[in-house]
């Protein structure tokens, strides 16, 4: 059978590929040195295939496909994605979600870095603090070169206390939390 030139295309942490022809292996390369990364695939259903956790890196990678000793041309090249990521203001401090294992996460307020050290809330959730209030933030998550999309811009929230209770007591009246 003659081989197709297969199609590669990016996802969030994975790369799929098309045009594959029956009975092949696909092969997924390093392009800045040719070398071989991986051979395993899983199988989406309508001929897609699929190389899962894929790295997202500065460089790329690219795709071919081998039958019986022969290999194709070259996909194009191609990167996996990272997600973009999640920002949500609380009181006093902002959360990112929507994080990617291993990455870096970099909060910004305008153009300004404001900090790459969040504290780590498990489930791939993340929390700023010692954040200025009413202030708009956002964030970016960055791997090997690669930076993602930026989050939506969340603003850190102002502690209001609640209302003081009046009690009335005869002939005087006692006010608490003010």
């Amino acid at each position: 059978p003659t081989l197709h030139i297969p199609t590669a295309t990016a996802g969030i942490g994975y790369i799929d590929v098309s045009n594959v022809t029956n009975g092949a292996s696909l092969n997924l390369y390093d392009a800045s040195n040719g070398q071989l990364v991986s051979t395993t695939t899983v199988n989406q259903g309508n001929g897609v295939w699929r190389f899962e956790n894929v790295v997202p890196r500065s460089g790329y990678y690219y795709v071919t496909q081998s039958l019986g000793g022969r290999e194709s041309i070259n996909t194009a090249f191609v990167n996996a994605l990272l997600p973009t990521p999640v920002l949500a203001g609380s009181v006093g401090y902002v959360e990112a979600s929507n994080t990617y294992a291993g990455a870096t996460l970099m909060l910004y307020s305008g153009a300004n870095l404001v900090s790459s050290t969040p504290q780590s809330m498990g489930n791939g959730i993340y929390r700023f603090t010692n954040l200025n209030e009413a202030t708009s933030y956002y964030v970016v998550q960055s791997i090997n070169g690669v930076l993602s999309s930026p989050s939506n811009t969340a603003v850190v929230q102002a502690f209001i206390p609640p209302a003081p209770v009046v009690a009335g007591m005869g002939e005087s009246i006692q006010v608490s939390n003010y």
